[in-house]
């Protein structure tokens, strides 16, 4: 939604949390999956959001992992190309999970 005629962002920034969607959530998740994608730009503020349902069976993660490596890495690059001109959060709930992201289109460190 909005006008995003030359509106630019980092490349791939939004990719990690849609394979998220799909990769930890709808895949394993055997009735009623659910995605949800909403991106929006006003003026020079953009907000996406990603909304998924969960498995009722958390697999266990051998691993130890509490936070995916995509996250992690994701987190890092908003602080080095949107210092202090982002919002990141993250809802979870025993059958959703979800991420909201708002950045200041005007504010990138290239």
């Amino acid at each position: 939604e909005g006008e995003t005629a030359g509106k630019k962002i980092a490349p791939m920034l939004l990719l990690p949390f849609v394979e998220n969607a799909f990769k930890h959530g709808v895949s394993k998740v055997s009735k009623n999956a659910m995605v949800t994608i909403k991106l929006e730009v006003d003026g020079s503020n953009l907000h996406f959001e990603v909304k998924n349902s969960k498995p009722l069976l958390q697999e266990k993660d051998e691993a130890g992992y509490t936070e995916g490596i995509g996250l992690k890495n994701v987190k890092r690059r908003l602080e080095l190309l949107y210092p202090k001109n982002y919002e990141f959060t993250l809802d979870e709930t025993d059958q959703k999970f979800g991420i909201s992201l708002y950045l200041n289109l005007e504010k990138i460190v290239i």
